[in-house]
């Protein structure tokens, strides 16, 4: 009886400890580890700024802008489509990015009108934030963009990497396609699985086996 409740009690422990490390990397995975919430932090963005009342912080899950909350707008003055804004950014420590998603919305009724679209998007990383590797290009993207839906074209490039992006600082670069600044709704990155924390979960399997294959014996 004594062995039997030890090899339980062991079995139960590794369980708990496996069960702690699913959670852990499951919330890598299912957090934006891009959001300013999670302690991402802006550290530059296109000279020319953002449209009065709007907040580069916005489009990394913030709520400071004053106009549109929660969206960020660039400015329309001295655009020209195929011009680009870029914005860079750093995680609070080196993230193995395995997704990220876009969002952006254009005003519409294409052709008549289809402001603050895109007609481009370009993704980078880098170790310290001076030498940048293309990581995507979407290439050239066609009007109308998405889903038409309350005065809106609603976009989204969902992106998941084959395999994962190591890095602190990222950078993006949006293409206008029009003579007024993007509309960015959201920029939101997605971690996959560290390493060891894979490795920790697979021991833990092969522990609770070895467990229960004693038990039958």
């Amino acid at each position: 009886m004594s062995e039997k409740f030890a090899w339980i009690s062991r079995a139960v422990c590794v369980l708990a400890f496996s069960t702690c490390w699913i959670t852990l990397a499951a919330a890598d995975v299912v957090t934006d580890q891009w959001d300013v919430k999670q302690g991402s932090t802006v550290t530059g963005f296109w000279a020319g700024g953002v449209y009065p009342g709007s907040d580069i912080r916005d489009m990394f899950g913030g709520q400071f802008g004053t106009i549109e909350t929660g969206n960020t707008i660039f400015p329309d003055a001295g655009w020209l489509p195929g011009n680009a804004v870029w914005v860079s950014w750093e995680t609070p420590s080196t993230m193995a990015l395995g997704r990220f998603v876009l969002a952006v919305a254009a005003d519409g009724n294409y052709p008549v009108s289809y402001n603050r679209a895109i007609r481009g998007f370009q993704l980078y990383s880098s170790d310290d934030g001076s030498i940048w590797d293309s990581i995507y290009d979407s290439g050239p993207l066609s009007a109308p963009l998405g889903t038409y839906s309350n005065g809106l074209y609603y976009y989204t490039i969902d992106h998941t990497f084959s395999s994962a992006i190591i890095a602190k600082h990222f950078k993006a670069e949006f293409i206008a396609d029009t003579m007024t600044g993007p509309r960015i709704i959201e920029l939101d990155g997605y971690a996959v699985p560290e390493p060891t924390s894979i490795s920790l979960l697979a021991w833990g399997g092969l522990v609770v086996g070895s467990f229960f294959r004693r038990a039958r014996r």
